[in-house]
């Protein structure tokens, strides 16, 4: 849905959503580094972030008013985004981070943009332009580059290599199954709540299927960080 703006500011509004998200991207990246440094494992820590994120916008989301009608759609939605647009992603990026490092993981979200664009194309969603079309092909290029650059360098297993530049490519159909299933009427404030708690959901079920512990260790370091990276994802994931 989009925001209100008028048309002239319609680009700058979008662009600096843009660079705004970005910027808690790379802050993402970095977290995930102090917090495995810490001792959290990855897969806990995402959890404990995207509980903690989704809680904090559903009492916004309450005190604004903003709670979503629960019904099939929206059921459907926030569980289909939270596993494509959050849960998936992040997890191959929040595994990957601490064998790839945080500059390699924070570069690959460059790209979900230009895959997005080229879905689209696909899906009848946007038409062709050669100078967007020139910018994935440069894209493509950029990817196997650095898969190259990084494989040569040694200091990082291809498959986290190959896990790190797999997520931009989920995100991307995220974003083109969230602009395709978007429920009517509905607001920022009153879906991020339940994509993030679907995704929060999803990741418990793996959790117990796969018998992984989701408790982190009870340091001021830890802590800290969790508490960055649940700020970071309820802002990010509302202008998201």
């Amino acid at each position: 849905m989009p925001l209100p703006a008028t048309p002239r500011s319609a680009p700058l509004l979008a662009f600096g959503l843009l660079v705004v998200v970005g910027l808690f991207i790379g802050l993402t990246a970095n977290l995930v580094k102090l917090a495995t440094a810490a001792g959290a494992a990855p897969f806990a820590f995402l959890f404990c972030s995207t509980l903690g994120a989704g809680l904090v916008l559903a009492a916004a989301a309450a005190l604004g008013g903003q709670l979503p009608r629960a019904n099939r759609r929206t059921g459907a939605y926030f569980f289909m985004s939270g596993l494509l647009s959050l849960a998936l992603p992040n997890l191959l990026i929040f595994s990957a981070v601490p064998h790839v490092g945080a500059g390699f993981a924070a570069i690959s979200f460059a790209f979900p943009p230009l895959y997005t664009y080229a879905l689209a194309i696909a899906f009848g969603l946007e038409r062709f332009r050669a100078v967007r079309g020139a910018g994935i092909l440069a894209a493509l290029v950029g990817v196997v580059i650095l898969a190259a650059a990084k494989t040569m360098s040694g200091d990082s297993a291809p498959v986290w290599i190959a896990a790190t530049l797999l997520a931009p490519v989920i995100i991307a159909a995220g974003n083109i199954y969230r602009t395709m299933r978007w429920p009517q009427g509905a607001g920022s404030l009153s879906l991020a709540p339940g994509m993030l708690l679907g995704a929060a959901l999803l990741l418990g079920l793996a959790s117990l299927a796969a018998t992984m512990p989701l408790s982190l260790p009870a340091t001021p370091a830890a802590l800290g960080a969790l508490a960055a990276q649940i700020a970071t994802f309820s802002a990010m994931y509302l202008l998201y």
